[in-house]
């Protein structure tokens, strides 16, 4: 647990289970689920956190900015400068 710390115990696994309760009070709702997880995830982290805010891969307008931070911060992965140190440091080691 030593690579999560303490966000492991504080976001991951919380927002991991609350997601499978949720998932278990309302089946009916998949097409929302993936709708959000998309949203939050793909866009959220994969394109905001990673590409615009890590990698700086792209420009785009301030208002887009603001909300590509607020769906990286939806994404559980702590405050978006946090993380960008954090991913910084892991290209330092792993590539």
């Amino acid at each position: 647990m030593k690579k999560f710390g303490f966000n492991f115990w504080a976001v991951f696994l919380p927002f991991h289970l609350f997601g499978l309760i949720a998932l278990w009070q309302l089946p009916n709702y998949w097409i929302s689920f993936l709708i959000i997880w998309f949203v939050i995830g793909v866009i959220g982290n994969g394109v905001a956190a990673h590409r615009y805010f890590a990698h700086g891969q792209f420009e785009t307008y301030i208002p887009i900015r603001w909300l590509l931070g607020f769906l990286a911060t939806l994404g559980a992965i702590g405050p978006v400068t946090f993380w960008i140190i954090q991913h910084k440091a892991h290209h330092l080691r792993a590539d």
